[in-house]
């Protein structure tokens, strides 16, 4: 039987301001529960002052995995927190693969 491939789950702040982009992958955890958890308590002050979105993507072993599932964050400035989204912001509707490239 092959061994199972492990995933990870990467954790993306990203912000548009003036059409300039400002995306970066801070991190990544194998498990997808604690990867969430440290988006909706801000973990390490990743918000910054700065990054309205936030994304969790599931990245699988091997070449240009576009099929991932995500996460979407948005910053609630009341609450000082990011919280789950529904739907992908259409800022970034055409694009994918952000934690990796």
């Amino acid at each position: 039987m092959p061994a199972k491939k492990r995933v990870i789950y990467t954790i993306t702040t990203l912000n548009v301001k003036e059409g300039q982009w400002d995306i970066r992958c801070i991190g990544y955890y194998f498990s997808e529960r604690i990867a969430i958890k440290e988006v909706e308590y801000n973990g390490g002050d990743m918000h910054e002052d700065s990054y309205e979105y936030a994304v969790v993507e599931e990245v699988h072993p091997g070449l240009y995995d576009v099929n991932r599932k995500e996460t979407w964050f948005k910053w609630n400035k009341a609450s000082e927190k990011y919280e789950i989204i529904e739907e992908k912001p259409v800022l970034f509707k055409q694009t994918c693969c952000y934690g990796i490239g």
